[in-house]
């Protein structure tokens, strides 16, 4: 389709949450089915409404009704992107669905959002896994832990004062804790089983914790530049310009908005989009170089797409090394920590019997 073809201001609106969409009638794997049966019957050569058809018929309850309802519009001769939008599409999938019915690259369209659901699908379970394993083996340390101060103690406890001595320093307070967890052991049983229920929540819905990843951690910085870049990169598919692509980024991340708004102001200021997006430290040299190429050859979205594929695979290679090296770091800390437990009170009773 041609470039700079007109683009309405739904362009201007980006899903917020990054790596997932909360809320939403439709989740990312019903998305990424519906774009891409869509994809399908259009590469065959059949209307997309014969696509949301097929569609319907592998969905369940409402969605069914809501798709079936769009295929009735479809035959009144409503545009596709404004059926979608009355069935509680997402507005960025609405938005570029129209821009691809009028610029008429709808095909590669559909293909690039479900190719794009499909990522933000497997980034939401990469994220939820992140957070459960290290949070079980964090609940089963206080377990352990807690039994040993509860159970282990206190016969320690007893052997020590039948040989005539007595707990001090860290064993008297891990005796103290372990009266306190006996005393009230609905309570003490609770805070692991509540961190476990958390970890499962957030494991189902990790939308909770995207803004905290998102703003404050390295992976959420390499994970916001890859929705930035993926969402240019889908605009530019659709057929919108260079700056117009860029526009549709703005308000994605607070940490990806600086470099996209410095951006635009260097292209308004006469820069090309590859020394633009490099000044403002958006892209490196390398992909900066890539797109330079990608303009001159007239290549622009599909490179686009593969720099936002390598943002992408960088946020998800963050966070496995992430994980990687927390699990084990965990463990290391509840070896340790119990490890110093049992050495608190075998100290004073190992010396009381090499006194003996």
């Amino acid at each position: 389709g041609p470039r700079g073809a007109a683009c309405p201001p739904l362009f201007l609106y980006i899903e917020r949450k990054v790596i997932t969409m909360s809320k939403q009638i439709w989740n990312n794997n019903d998305l990424s089915y519906i774009c891409a049966q869509t994809a399908l019957v259009l590469q065959s050569g059949v209307s997309p409404r014969d696509g949301l058809e097929m569609a319907a018929e592998a969905m369940p309850g409402s969605k069914r009704e809501r798709l079936e309802s769009c295929v009735r519009e479809l035959d009144e001769g409503m545009g596709l992107s404004e059926s979608l939008e009355k069935a509680g599409f997402p507005a960025f999938m609405t938005a570029l669905m129209g821009v691809g019915e009028q610029t008429g690259s709808l095909q590669d369209v559909a293909e690039g959002l479900a190719k794009h659901y499909e990522r933000l699908e497997r980034a939401r379970s990469a994220l939820g896994s992140a957070v459960l394993f290290p949070t079980m083996i964090f609940a089963l340390m206080l377990v352990v832990q807690g039994v040993l101060c509860a159970r282990v103690l206190p016969v320690m406890e007893s052997a020590l004062r039948l040989s005539g001595g007595e707990l001090r320093g860290p064993a008297l307070v891990f005796a103290e804790i372990g009266a306190f967890i006996n005393s009230h052991a609905l309570l003490a049983m609770a805070v692991p089983g509540a961190l476990l229920l958390a970890a499962l929540y957030f494991m189902a819905r990790p939308e909770s914790l995207v803004a905290l990843f998102v703003s404050k951690t390295a992976y959420g910085f390499l994970a916001s530049k890859g929705a930035c870049l993926s969402s240019v990169s889908l605009s530019l598919k659709a057929g919108a310009d260079a700056e117009t692509a860029l526009s549709s980024a703005v308000g994605i991340s607070d940490r990806t908005d600086p470099m996209v708004k410095a951006c635009l102001g260097r292209m308004e200021s006469g820069q090309g989009f590859a020394e633009a997006a490099l000044g403002s430290g958006l892209l490196d040299a390398m992909d900066s170089r890539l797109l330079d190429a990608g303009i001159k050859s007239g290549s622009l979205d599909s490179v686009m797409e593969k720099i936002a594929l390598k943002a992408e695979d960088r946020a998800s290679e963050k966070l496995e090394k992430t994980v990687a090296a927390l699990e084990p770091a965990l463990v290391a800390v509840m070896s340790l920590s119990t490890g110093f437990i049992l050495l608190s009170v075998m100290s004073p009773l190992s010396s009381l019997i090499a006194a003996v």
